[in-house]
């Protein structure tokens, strides 16, 4: 209960002091320097907290408290230092995810779906050369085909993730260098 009234009161501090209202819309507010610096290190405070309290996603803490704090102070090191902190420790945590021994079976996994796709492709190819075909056969070539279009599927949807997964790296990886950079 206390971390929700915590991340309530986090939220609306952060939205009022960015100069967004109730309804996220934002309000041009005359600010000076130190005000506007005060305000970024409230945002990246909060994507701190956040983050560490895992009360909010990676994506969002980005996205609504850090990079804002960033764009609304470009010159605050404290800001910028804490979104650069985020984005190494993200892809630490990611680096680290594909090393694991989930990955290595899920890779694995993948390798053996590959290799049963083969081997039900090679076989339903043999099955339909045969020159005549019982009823029992064709039942059982319909099965095949059916196996070997559920495990294409599960290949494909393997290597889609696979490749969602490196682009995220890859991004995260981008921007710890062009943060770190700056």
């Amino acid at each position: 209960r206390l971390q929700h009234e915590a991340l309530f009161i986090a939220r609306a501090v952060t939205a009022e002091a960015s100069g967004r209202g109730q309804h996220g819309r934002v309000k041009e507010l005359p600010l000076s320097n130190s005000e506007r610096s005060w305000v970024a290190r409230a945002l990246s405070t909060t994507g701190l907290w956040l983050s560490v309290a895992r009360l909010e996603g990676p994506d969002v803490i980005r996205e609504r408290y850090l990079e804002p704090a960033v764009t609304f102070a470009p010159s605050d090191p404290q800001s910028r230092r804490q979104l650069a902190d985020f984005l190494d420790a993200r892809l630490t945590e990611e680096v680290a995810g594909r090393i694991s021994v989930e990955h290595e079976m899920a890779r694995n996994l993948h390798m053996r779906t590959q290799a049963d796709l083969k081997e039900a492709q090679r076989e339903a190819m043999l099955m339909e050369r045969l020159p005549v075909r019982s009823r029992e056969k064709e039942l059982e070539l319909r099965a095949l085909r059916e196996q070997v279009n559920k495990l294409a599927k599960q290949c494909d949807d393997d290597e889609a993730k696979f490749a969602a997964e490196k682009a995220r790296v890859r991004t995260l990886a981008k921007s710890c260098v062009r943060e770190f950079g700056q």
